[in-house]
């Protein structure tokens, strides 16, 4: 069995394999349904894009959670 570092989207409820997870974050079991997290490009206060990661279906990370 696989372990991963899990998130959760609080919007629409879908389990995501976490991407930039917390650095006291626990691996957990996976079951294969977890999604992918999308990295979205963001203008940064020095006029450069930045990137942040977020639920594909969401586009947003507003909603993230750790599963503890």
């Amino acid at each position: 069995m696989s372990k991963e570092y899990i998130c959760k989207c609080n919007k629409c409820g879908n389990a995501l394999l976490d991407e930039n997870p917390q650095t006291d974050a626990i691996k957990r079991a996976i079951n294969g349904k977890e999604l992918e997290m999308v990295q979205i490009p963001e203008k940064c206060d020095t006029g450069e894009t930045g990137y942040f990661w977020a639920c594909p279906i969401c586009m947003t990370d507003d909603y993230l959670m750790d599963i503890e």
